[in-house]
């Protein structure tokens, strides 16, 4: 996912620091899409840990959400960016985002099926548990890419995307 966005940036601009916030922030998001993708997950086959595992989920989304928005504006303007600011082709950028933002969601779900059940099952019943921990800081987690998606300039321009 990253990897063909960020071939996608360097080929609309060399600039190196542009290309490296691209691939932050689609990092970044990235990590943010795989904590719900657990949660629709786990929910699926265990119905049982539904209640508690949304309750933590809305609980931690609350807690971050400042942080979430940051990271959807700067992906806003990653694809806005890369659309060379036309708006018909920003729109078909947010969708391939889309699409290969959910085949890594589908990669995820794979990968804790592939855990076998009991163990997959001892993942959801955490679950909760790890939303209320500090592992679960995407900020902290991706301090990096964070710092890098931050230092960006961000002009007039890329403030224009369509909301």
């Amino acid at each position: 996912m990253s990897t063909v966005l960020s071939a996608r940036a360097e080929e609309i601009t060399s600039d190196k620091e542009s290309a490296n916030y691209t691939s932050a922030t689609v990092t970044i998001f990235g990590a943010i899409r795989e904590i719900g993708a657990i949660r629709k997950t786990c929910n699926q086959y265990f119905p049982d840990l539904v209640e508690r595992n949304d309750a933590a989920y809305q609980d931690w989304s609350r807690r971050y959400s400042n942080f979430t928005q940051e990271v959807e504006k700067n992906l806003n303007i990653v694809a806005w960016r890369m659309s060379g600011y036309n708006i018909g082709v920003y729109w078909a950028n947010l969708d391939q985002m889309g699409v290969a933002f959910d085949d890594k969601v589908e990669m995820t779900q794979e990968q804790i099926l592939n855990m076998g059940m009991s163990n997959f099952r001892i993942g959801c019943v955490n679950y909760e548990n790890y939303l209320k921990s500090s592992k679960s800081d995407i900020a902290k987690k991706f301090l990096s890419e964070v710092e890098q998606m931050r230092s960006e300039k961000i002009s007039d321009d890329d403030l224009r995307y369509p909301k």
